[in-house]
């Protein structure tokens, strides 16, 4: 969106300035609209009246606004409302005044207007809050950690290859840490049940038994 301001009817409304303070009032307009316009980024085209200063038309920029005075013999209306009339697109401009006269006639030409009090209040909201509004921290993207490709040294190499394979490898066993080994607890055997002991009878031994036992069965 492209404002077009009435830069007087927009002074007297809301400064009601007499003219030998009018230029240092001026001054004082356009510094705070560029301040705010470069912070908001609007696109603000402030026109005025060539009565108030002789000669032809001039065009000029103060920063982020560009400032316009009509010729000798056009007022800012008439050349406001000729700038609307060239547009393709008159939609996408709108007309900041007061004067409803003008704003009747910007409205005929399909553009949009609003008053200097309307644009003023949605102005200094948009730029206050612009000011509450904390700016993130622009984050530096993490660099990568390249992956250390394992090195294996080709079947002809020499022996400074394979002397660093190794030490590569035996750095890696180092630094890996070891896990405690895990102990079973041994459980007890079970002992076997001793079977008893049988005795072994000798012949002289089993002859005499077997004679007493006879003997006894006699009696």
């Amino acid at each position: 969106m492209h404002y077009y301001i009435d830069g007087y009817n927009l002074m007297f409304r809301i400064l009601r300035v007499s003219d030998e303070a009018l230029s240092l009032q001026r001054a004082k307009i356009i510094e705070d609209l560029n301040h705010k316009a470069a912070a908001l980024h609007l696109n603000l085209t402030v026109v005025f009246d060539a009565h108030y200063q002789l000669g032809e038309s001039s065009r000029s920029h103060f920063d982020q606004l560009e400032i316009i005075f009509s010729g000798t013999g056009q007022t800012a209306d008439e050349y406001i409302i000729h700038e609307i009339k060239s547009k393709k697109h008159p939609l996408q401009y709108t007309v900041v005044t007061s004067d409803k006269k003008l704003a009747w006639l910007v409205r005929r030409h399909s553009a949009k207007t609003e008053t200097v009090e309307e644009f003023l209040c949605w102005l200094n909201k948009r730029y206050e809050n612009k000011k509450r509004t904390p700016v993130p921290p622009i984050l530096k993207p993490k660099k990568p950690v390249p992956s250390k490709k394992k090195v294996v040294p080709p079947t002809q190499s020499t022996v400074q290859e394979c002397f660093s394979y190794y030490l590569e490898t035996f750095q890696k066993f180092i630094e890996t840490p070891k896990q405690d080994p895990i102990y079973f607890e041994k459980l007890p055997k079970k002992r076997k049940a001793k079977e008893p002991l049988q005795r072994i009878e000798s012949d002289f031994s089993r002859w005499e038994r077997i004679f007493k036992e006879n003997f006894e069965q006699e009696k």
